[in-house]
């Protein structure tokens, strides 16, 4: 049941990445029979500027869309059930336009992005149309489908306005980063790294840290791993104390210039406190003040052996035993 944790953790992530610059919502139920929507996603009247900071995922979310992740890589039954998901979004909002009296415009209507780990060029050849930059041309299932000006984005015909993004086969760029963390084996392993580098005062760092180690968390307590999951998980535990060791370092030089050495490190550490309390809080709903007051007041040492002991917590009686033992 692997598969159904990643599934749950590429919503979660989505949809922590995007609330702050418009409406998120997951398992979107539409008609006519009930069907779930992963990610719907309407932009924000007023543009968030550090939608930047996500890069191709901020061009995206620039305008509505529905996005649907996958584990695996598609069938062509899974994509054509996408796009019968959005063809009844389409349709619900023609009706709701009728019911209104108003017009619904091209630009309220969300495009479809599909999110592939990888797949073949066959089942992109249904897609049946080059990219923007291409000569629209019909072309047959033996050759080789054509992409967007920017590699790895498939386009169909804009009726549909569906695009599926093969996150393999993206430019390994800052730009792409956020959504190749929801790629699969190297690609997303690869990823992980390159996000443990990222600045610590990063607009989304702190968002996608979270549901990083809840995914760590859900796979460390599978009895049976993949060998591409056991992989994953080792990418993922040294994130923590990583992002913990990089803001003791800089807290240390911080204090050096200001001229005070504290046991306790101010400023960027409180990044990574938010992040250890926003975990137990997921786990098991909100901590009192009195366990938020104890976790603020933990060294640099602690926070790091808390980091890693809460995965392993089953209850929020052992966040007390553990605190009253530190």
């Amino acid at each position: 049941m692997t598969r159904l944790i990643h599934d749950q953790f590429a919503k979660d992530y989505l949809k922590d990445l995007l609330s702050s610059f418009g409406k998120v919502e997951t398992s979107y139920e539409v008609a006519s029979e009930i069907r779930q929507i992963d990610v719907l996603f309407t932009p924000a009247v007023q543009q968030n500027s550090n939608i930047e900071s996500l890069g191709l995922l901020g061009t995206i979310a620039k305008k509505p869309c529905i996005i649907e992740p996958f584990r695996n890589p598609p069938t062509v039954w899974e994509i054509r059930a996408c796009i019968n998901k959005q063809l009844d979004v389409y349709g619900y909002l023609t009706r709701q336009g009728k019911k209104n009296k108003s017009e619904v415009e091209e630009d309220d209507l969300p495009s479809l992005w599909i999110l592939a780990p990888t797949t073949s060029n066959e089942i992109l050849s249904y897609m049946n149309i080059p990219g923007a930059i291409a000569e629209k041309k019909q072309r047959s299932k033996s050759q080789k489908p054509q992409s967007s000006s920017i590699p790895g984005i498939y386009i169909s015909p804009d009726i549909i306005k569906t695009r599926i993004i093969v996150i393999h086969r993206l430019e390994v760029t800052p730009d792409t980063l956020w959504l190749r963390l929801l790629g699969k084996g190297r690609v997303q392993r690869r990823a992980i790294e390159e996000f443990n580098r990222l600045p610590l005062n990063h607009p989304s760092r702190e968002k996608a840290a979270l549901w990083l180690s809840d995914l760590q968390y859900r796979l460390q307590k599978q009895e049976k791993l993949k060998s591409d999951d056991q992989e994953l998980v080792m990418a993922l535990s040294p994130g923590f104390v990583k992002e913990l060791e990089d803001a003791k370092i800089e807290g240390k030089i911080e204090g050096k210039i200001e001229g005070k050495i504290e046991g306790k490190i101010e400023g960027k550490i409180e990044a990574n406190v938010s992040v250890v309390k926003r975990l137990l809080s997921k786990r098991f709903g909100n901590l009192t003040p009195q366990l938020q007051q104890q976790i603020s007041q933990l060294s640099v040492d602690q926070l790091e052996d808390l980091s890693e002991a809460l995965l392993d917590f089953s209850s929020i009686q052992d966040l007390h035993t553990w605190l009253s033992n530190s």
